[in-house]
């Protein structure tokens, strides 16, 4: 098998479109658990570091042979955060774990030797003919500047036979590990750019209603005031360069009401250059998942958020994560009133006045 040079960016995340799964079978259909599953594995990621959530974007854009591709775009400010690639081991098992959702039966490690081609797929239903392929693999270390190694041939799937796969009529996920950097310990926020794309191809090729990120992965954002936190025994609030500093002796928990005042949304789509303009009401995101955010510097086991909110007569919604960022259901609405549950044991915390939350695209 050829070892050839990537066209990575072009051919990073596609997969085929000729002849339709229902010809293979009875299309595949999700039940109303689709949302719920999703959201169930990326909630896994909450105890991973994910110190560079807030300050990253993802660019999300179609390749020319028509997939989705989601790569995390994290502002580093000097060249020593690079540590390695994410975890692609628990990576691959959460792929997996979504192809469940959207009742695929994605086997791990299959070799597979079709259309002329030898490699081995990351997740395959041989029965849909529906798999997946992180390419490369993890160095031994994780130190500073590692990057992704290559495959050996048997394994290896080269974008020519990726080509000849699609023609086959294989639906196949193909992205390249070298992209979801590892930053400073950062696992979440490259981990949630490449489950995301798997998302959005599990979406292409079954039917029913899709899970669309567009809010989780912040591709537009609004923001409202957190109030003065509550006094409390053993805390201290000092005001530094507009950063709260929160001492924290024992653990205390401040419930915080959001009221959609204050409300402002983000402008600008380069991060050092992002401004923030008031609005007269709030964007609502019903309908979308998406992802509420305290940027709060700690560490992720002494702190947790917890968002609720009760519209009318439907049920209340509750949910609660380690650290500072929550994915909300679509039926919670950012647009509407919600009460933030901020939960900090032992410790010091660099807090900040806003809350955020993810919005649908426009």
């Amino acid at each position: 098998m050829p070892d050839l040079r990537r066209t990575a960016t072009v051919l990073a995340s596609c997969w085929c479109f000729a002849g339709a799964l229902a010809a293979q079978g009875e299309a595949v259909k999700a039940g109303p658990e689709r949302e719920a599953g999703v959201l169930a594995v990326l909630r896994r990621l909450d105890t991973q570091d994910k110190q560079w959530l807030a300050n990253s974007t993802f660019a999300v854009a179609r390749t020319p042979l028509g997939g989705i591709q989601v790569l995390p775009q994290i502002p580093i400010s000097c060249g020593n955060s690079r540590l390695g690639v994410f975890d692609a081991a628990q990576a691959r098992k959460m792929a997996r774990e979504l192809f469940a959702v959207y009742r695929l039966d994605a086997k791990a490690d299959v070799p597979l030797r079709e259309a002329g081609v030898e490699t081995m797929l990351d997740g395959y239903d041989a029965g849909r003919r529906v798999g997946f392929k992180l390419r490369g693999r993890t160095p031994p270390t994780q130190t500073l500047g590692d990057e992704a190694m290559p495959e050996e041939a048997r394994a290896d799937l080269a974008d020519e036979e990726l080509v000849a796969l699609q023609k086959a009529g294989f639906r196949v996920h193909v992205a390249d590990l070298k992209d979801y950097p590892l930053m400073d310990g950062d696992q979440y926020t490259p981990a949630l750019a490449w489950l995301a794309s798997v998302v959005a191809f599990l979406d292409e090729v079954t039917d029913g209603r899709d899970v669309a990120l567009d809010a989780v992965l912040w591709q537009r954002q609004q923001r409202f005031p957190l109030g003065p936190l509550p006094a409390a025994k053993g805390v201290s609030v000092q005001d530094r360069d507009g950063m709260r500093v929160v001492e924290v002796a024992e653990t205390v928990t401040w419930t915080l009401p959001i009221d959609g005042s204050g409300c402002e949304e983000r402008t600008g789509t380069e991060v050092r250059a992002w401004k923030w303009e008031a609005r007269e009401q709030p964007i609502p995101t019903a309908g979308q998942p998406t992802r509420v955010t305290v940027s709060i510097y700690a560490d992720l086991k002494t702190c947790s958020l917890r968002i609720t909110q009760k519209i009318g007569a439907g049920p209340a919604i509750d949910v609660e994560a380690a650290g500072m960022s929550v994915l909300m259901p679509s039926a919670f609405d950012g647009g509407k009133p919600f009460s933030v549950v901020l939960k900090l044991g032992p410790g010091t915390y660099h807090m900040p006045s806003h809350i955020g939350v993810g919005c649908p695209r426009r």
